[in-house]
């Protein structure tokens, strides 16, 4: 799991489309992203194979920020696909719904054992309603609101991270 973890951590800043660097003809972050959707989908097939042997309330702690940057990627995925910006998912045998699933079966159930896993599922759940909320307002062609008047889904999100101690970084 550690592997796949340094590849996502390695490969994750390359994602994007505007971190190419100039006069590049090829799409780098295509295969950016195929390497830590990738490494998301192997860590939770390695944490289905964890579960059926041990169980997850065997790992160790430094398990939670692996399972939390797959999940993190698998989110990503998983709205790209939904959205059409991420078309060959199918073709490279992709389940994001499945192994985000799994991803959050593990959070939980360590999070019996440690605090720092029931956040991190929490954030990963908020994280997930506010991208799908913005997806259906996208969909639906809906204003937003009024300029600097965040969405309901944002003031959720803080309001979560508030009732836990932590500021706001974007007040």
């Amino acid at each position: 799991m550690a592997y796949h973890s340094f590849c996502i951590l390695i490969f994750r800043p390359w994602t994007s489309k505007g971190s190419q660097p100039p006069g590049s003809t090829r799409p780098e972050y295509q295969r950016a992203r195929n390497i830590c959707l990738k490494a998301a989908s192997e860590i939770a097939t390695l944490l289905r194979n964890y579960e059926s042997h041990y169980g997850f309330r065997m790992m160790n702690v430094y398990a939670i920020t692996i399972i939390f940057s797959a999940s993190l990627i698998l989110i990503f995925g998983l709205i790209a696909e939904e959205s059409g910006g991420y078309r060959d998912s199918q073709d490279k045998g992709f389940n994001f719904a499945g192994d985000l699933n799994t991803c959050f079966r593990a959070l939980d159930e360590l999070g019996q054992s440690f605090e720092c896993a029931k956040r991190s599922r929490d954030d990963l759940f908020a994280l997930q309603n506010h991208w799908s909320q913005r997806r259906k307002e996208l969909k639906l062609g809906t204003k937003r609101g009024r300029p600097g008047q965040a969405p309901e889904s944002d003031h959720a999100l803080k309001r979560s991270r508030r009732s836990r101690g932590f500021n706001s970084i974007s007040n």
